[in-house]
């Protein structure tokens, strides 16, 4: 009954060290703190976190259509064929029969 107490009296006295603050030893036993290699790797778990974050958002976000499909021609019909006249592709009468289908 003598050990016993004092194996009691000795893991109260470990309790009571001003490093586990009364309640206990931190995790595995090596107090609260993680000291400054933790704090560097939450520095960097969090600027991963934040940087998916926004990956995430531009990817929702950002628009995945093919440029021709929505935005407005840059040349209309009539103006490739006056480039194609101009260039000496097609004669004159071929330009004449393309003008008149293209505006009507």
């Amino acid at each position: 009954m003598r050990t016993l107490q004092t194996v009691y009296s000795f893991v109260e006295g470990q309790w009571q060290m001003p490093m586990w603050n009364h309640w206990g030893p931190g995790m595995m036993g090596w107090g609260t703190g993680g000291g400054w290699l933790g704090g560097i790797f939450m520095l960097v778990w969090w600027i991963v976190a934040i940087a998916a974050i926004v990956a995430l958002f531009r990817w929702l976000f950002t628009s995945k259509r093919p440029a021709g499909i929505c935005s407005p021609p840059s040349e209309s019909a009539l103006d490739v064929a006056k480039k194609r006249y101009a260039r000496g592709e097609i004669d004159q009468e071929q330009f004449r029969i393309m003008k008149r289908e293209l505006e009507s």
